[in-house]
């Protein structure tokens, strides 16, 4: 839709004016955008100490494992996400979805929660448990 939105507006901002600042954003808006969007990824790291959320090049979180109080399975909607990227539901958990249906919840002892769409759960589970609790599960 960004990228829709700058094509539709690059014929009249560039026609608007002769100014150099209208011109550099229509160059901005044309190269940067497409550049940016096309970099974004998420990736889910997991060690001894903390769990690592992140979309790259906008978002950042990390967890430490103690402060993990239950990891479950979720399955996730279209209509829970309105789409996809880093989303709130409509239950309130902060949602990090790429791909699939299938995804997995964490929630931390402050309250918050985090959903992770994934289409590896069953392994994403296994390897957060032990993460969590090395000596057999949650």
């Amino acid at each position: 839709m960004f990228l829709a939105a700058c094509a539709a507006s690059t014929p009249f901002l560039w026609a608007q004016s002769a100014q150099i600042v209208p011109r550099l954003l229509v160059v901005t808006c044309m190269g940067l955008g497409p550049v940016l969007m096309l970099s974004m990824h998420s990736a889910l790291r997991i060690d001894d100490e903390e769990i690592v959320l992140s979309l790259f090049p906008v978002w950042r979180k990390a967890i430490e494992v103690t402060d993990v109080v239950a990891v479950q399975p979720r399955r996730i909607q279209a209509r829970d996400m309105r789409g996809l990227g880093l989303r709130m539901t409509t239950d309130g958990a902060l949602g990090l979805v790429m791909r699939g249906h299938d995804a997995v919840e964490i929630t931390v002892s402050n309250g918050k929660r985090y959903v992770l769409g994934t289409d590896r759960r069953a392994e994403l589970l296994r390897v957060l448990a032990a993460a969590h609790n090395p000596w057999g599960g949650l």
